[in-house]
């Protein structure tokens, strides 16, 4: 189901993105909000060209057919099949939407968009509940999505940044990366939600957000700029996708259960 693999990839990036934004943009200075506006959205990349032209036959487009060609994908299915345990209504909402906008002609990239927000909406409450092993994780996939991004295909940096469409970028990210976007997934879906997880808020949310953004000026410079919204990057979209990557690998930096702490609070904040 390669709608389903291009739907994930790059997904893991775009929704770190959005919690950033939301939160950043709200919390920062006046001098901040002029210069950073990071609104992106989860986008998921890697379920897209698996929904091939057989899909649109009647038969395949069914979503029992739907889902017999995603359990059985070798890369995608654990994915699925933990996406299915964990929370069924909105896997078979996936399978239907699916299956409707393929019976209605709906081209690849409209169903890849739909596939994405669908699993993307089902996973974000989720990625609260991971642990600090896993939520560090997040945020070295995404410093490394952008940091490849940068010499592959730069012009996607900026539409999953800021959460626009962008495509299916599994030609442009490692082999290894996808593969641990899937399992930090999975282990999302898997998640034990009544578990509590260390996170920032109030005065310490605010004060690690403003060391973020100092941390990530004294690297970047006035390149920061590069990512308010509606910066003109025509040339310098290489740069972007490196400025992107600098703020990710600032978080790195930061002692595990300190950064996983901040993602919580970001997430809880947006």
């Amino acid at each position: 189901m390669d709608i389903m693999w291009a739907a994930i990839g790059g997904g893991v990036g775009a929704l770190i993105g959005s919690l950033l934004g939301t939160v950043l943009g709200r919390f920062a200075s006046e001098k901040w909000r002029r210069n950073i506006i990071i609104a992106a959205s989860v986008a998921l990349a890697i379920i897209g060209g698996r929904v091939a032209a057989s899909l649109y036959e009647d038969q395949a487009s069914a979503p029992a057919a739907i889902e017999a060609q995603l359990l059985a994908d070798h890369e995608v299915g654990p994915l699925m099949q933990s996406w299915r345990a964990g929370d069924p209504a909105s896997y078979q909402a996936l399978l239907s939407r699916l299956s409707i906008g393929a019976r209605a002609g709906q081209d690849e990239p409209s169903l890849l968009n739909a596939a994405r927000a669908q699993m993307l909406e089902a996973a974000k409450l989720r990625f609260a509940h991971l642990d600090d092993a896993h939520t560090v994780e997040l945020i070295h996939i995404v410093r490394s999505e952008f940091e490849q991004l940068a010499t592959t295909h730069p012009q996607t940096c900026k539409p999953m940044f800021m959460g626009e469409s962008y495509g299916d970028v599994t030609p442009y990210i490692s082999a290894d990366v996808r593969g641990r976007e899937l399992a930090v997934l999975r282990a999302a879906f898997q998640a034990n939600l009544s578990a509590p997880q260390n996170a920032l808020s109030g005065k310490q949310l605010d004060d690690a957000i403003s060391n973020l953004f100092a941390s990530m000026r004294l690297v970047v410079g006035d390149d920061v700029s590069l990512l308010a919204n509606g910066a003109d990057i025509t040339g310098h979209e290489s740069s972007y996708c490196h400025v992107a990557a600098t703020l990710f690998a600032q978080m790195e930096a930061m002692p595990s259960a300190q950064a996983a702490s901040l993602m919580r609070g970001l997430r809880g904040a947006s």
